[in-house]
């Protein structure tokens, strides 16, 4: 059974994927990021909260090689080669690990930095929630932390990213 071919990814190829609530990212050879489906919470990385039929890239960020990407319910999250995570879309439990998010949408992507020797070497996304890993072996996790599942003892949500001890 074959599918059809996409347009708008004519000439590219795709080496990762990863299947959000009602969105989709993908990651080319190249490194670049693309992305489709419901934009309401600004989880596309678009700069619009417009729902998307097609695969798009994420020129926000342009010049940035991303290596592992996660989608979450109604938020994104990315790794660039250089060891900095970057998250978009609905951040209302923290699971953008922005302290300060007005509106808790947001649709560019701004890098989301721990301290400089705390260099990512992989992302998760939950369903409201977002977890990271160090080069040291360290995990980081924010956002809704129902049940527990932060894994930091207790059941408060965290908008900054938070050390698992």
């Amino acid at each position: 059974m074959l599918g059809e071919q996409v347009a708008s990814l004519h000439r590219t190829r795709i080496v990762s994927v990863s299947a959000g609530g009602n969105h989709t990212l993908a990651i080319s050879e190249a490194g670049e990021l693309w992305s489709c489906g419901r934009g309401r919470h600004g989880q596309l990385g678009l700069g619009t909260f417009e729902d998307q039929t097609l695969l798009r890239k994420v020129t926000t960020l342009q010049g940035i090689r991303i290596v592992s990407a996660a989608a979450g319910e109604k938020h994104s999250v990315a790794l660039g080669s250089h060891g900095c995570m970057y998250t978009w879309g609905c951040g209302r439990h923290g699971q953008l690990g922005l302290e300060n998010v007005a509106d808790f949408r947001v649709s560019s992507l701004d890098p989301n930095h721990l301290d400089p020797w705390d260099r990512i070497t992989a992302v998760a996304a939950g369903l409201n929630h977002t977890v990271a890993l160090t080069v040291a072996g360290d995990i980081f996790m924010c956002g809704h932390n129902k049940h527990g599942a932060l894994g930091l003892g207790d059941t408060a949500n965290r908008f900054l990213p938070t050390k698992v001890t």
